[in-house]
């Protein structure tokens, strides 16, 4: 299976078949709405390449009209009390909006973002509003509404939020640019929400507790002509006076949000997807499922403080027993053992080497990289990661392609896309690629890196699991500035990704 997602998102789509033409192509890349992005269509060659312009450009359109990061973007532009005209798409934005306000009691409300302000103050000034400071912003809040009549709209005083319902519309007009321009099966992914029209595909989303890159996911579900969209208010928040509050404020106390952790949504329409995902974790599950019962073709699951979780009934789990508590191990292994990989990646201060015009001075093009295990027949057990970004240059991390070319299985199970420079962490639970618990004794780990315009790098480690600790750092190198490989018991977990955007 082809991981069609980001790097740190909490969503992980794969295809669930290859399109009936055959003809597939991918891109991904960052600086999408401040975030990456991957698309998977059923075309080739120039038409693929004019379908993946259409659907940037339709992006980055939409992004100058509802950025309200931008000054110059439509959206901040409107001049408080001043009735204007606006284009259809900020006008639809807006109505959606007051909709779904009003659909949940005020548990969503773009006002949201008058409370963000004050939060942010808080931060500088270093302690928590006071229950009166909190209760004139609601007051303002209350009173300071904007207005929308027949494709007029007259702007709030105070500041709004749309970030948790545009990156749905506009999830849902990007794909509708790839329609038009000829593809009949379109994924695209922004920022770990994704949207799959016309192909069946796959998506895992990943554990909120779960802190290693190739952590095992919470859940897989099967999408077409549908978004899946997750929210989460453990990864960003307010440093206040030494203490963090969560980033999600309930619109109608000002506080901190804290009963849910995550939240994924199911619709057929990005931009409900979108706002239920965020609501969710304000109204909690209770509510929160009643009101995703009332909407037609959405589901949820969410994953409670506490790490439990609560789903509608019908969540489309394609694998029940990734719900389920870890099954007892076989003999061998124990279960409170495993391996831990840090890999740090870190880009060069010069520019790379290169060959004839495809050189860039100072370009820098993100390593393919495989982590993997051999036994100490040198037989290769399990491949922690393998992080590429074209399949057709697998040859060049050299040894475990030539190990592991005709596994097409498994080439399609571990693929994911290339990192950026940054701190990530690998697991090794003791099984085999095809997850058959492998007996204690002496492995030997494999770092293997490969950059365009870069060099070539490949790095080795024993391991002996006989031990009851062990901890090694590898030498670093051009491309693997640091790896430290550690056994024995599992860190105490923290979030660093999972939940798509995190709004």
């Amino acid at each position: 299976m082809i991981v069609l997602a980001l790097p740190i998102a909490g969503l992980l789509a794969v295809p669930a078949q290859e399109s009936a033409s055959g003809g597939v192509s991918e891109f991904s890349g960052d600086g999408c709405l401040g975030t990456s992005y991957y698309l998977r269509l059923d075309l080739v060659d120039e038409a693929a390449v004019t379908a993946e312009r259409a659907i940037l450009g339709e992006v980055e359109r939409l992004r100058r009209l509802l950025d309200r990061y931008d000054e110059a973007s439509e959206f901040s532009s409107l001049v408080p009390g001043e009735p204007t005209r606006t284009s259809t798409e900020l006008f639809d934005v807006l109505v959606a909006c007051a909709e779904w306000r009003e659909r949940t009691g005020g548990a969503f409300d773009a006002a949201v973002g008058h409370l963000e302000t004050l939060w942010r103050a808080a931060e500088v000034a270093g302690a928590p509003p006071t229950d009166e400071e909190i209760g004139a912003r609601l007051a303002e809040v209350a009173e300071g509404r904007w207005a929308v009549d027949d494709g007029v709209v007259t702007a709030s005083p105070i500041a709004l939020s749309l970030d948790a319902l545009a990156k749905g519309y506009i999830l849902d007009r990007a794909a509708r640019a790839a329609v038009n321009a000829g593809a009949t099966s379109v994924v695209v992914d922004i920022g770990g929400d994704i949207t799959a029209r016309g192909e069946a595909v796959e998506v895992m989303i990943a554990n909120p507790g779960e802190s290693a890159d190739n952590g095992a996911p919470l859940a897989q579900i099967r999408l077409k002509d549908q978004t899946v969209a997750t929210s989460g208010n453990y990864l960003r928040g307010f440093q206040v006076a030494g203490e963090r509050v969560g980033h999600v404020l309930d619109p109608r106390t000002g506080k901190a949000v804290d009963g849910v952790q995550q939240a994924s949504v199911i619709a057929t329409c990005g931009a409900t997807a979108d706002a239920l995902a965020t609501s969710l974790l304000v109204l909690g599950p209770d509510e929160g499922i009643a009101l995703v019962k009332g909407v037609e073709g959405a589901e949820c699951l969410l994953v409670l403080a506490g790490g439990s979780l609560r789903a509608t009934a019908g969540w489309p789990e394609t694998d029940p027993s990734r719900l389920a508590a870890l099954s007892p191990r076989d003999e061998g292994w124990p279960v409170e053992k495993q391996v831990r990989v840090d890999l740090l990646l870190e880009k060069p201060k010069a520019g790379g080497r290169g060959r004839g015009r495809r050189r860039k001075s100072g370009s820098y093009r993100r390593p393919y990289v495989a982590v993997w295990v051999e036994d100490e027949a040198g037989e290769p057990v399990r491949t922690l990661c393998l992080w590429i970004q074209r399949e057709r240059w697998l040859r060049d991390l050299r040894r475990w392609h030539r190990l592991h070319k005709d596994d097409r299985g498994l080439i399609d199970a571990v693929t994911r896309p290339t990192r950026n420079p940054g701190q990530y962490q690998l697991v090794w639970d003791g099984l085999d690629d095809a997850g058959k618990c492998l007996p204690l004794g002496k492995y030997q780990l494999v770092v293997e890196a490969a950059r365009e315009h870069g060099t070539y790098q490949i790095a080795r480690t024993d391991i002996d699991m006989t031990q009851e600790r062990t901890r090694i750092e590898l030498e670093p190198n051009v491309e693997v500035a640091g790896c430290t490989v550690s056994f024995g018991p599992p860190a105490a977990s923290k979030p660093v990704g999972g939940a798509g955007d995190a709004r």
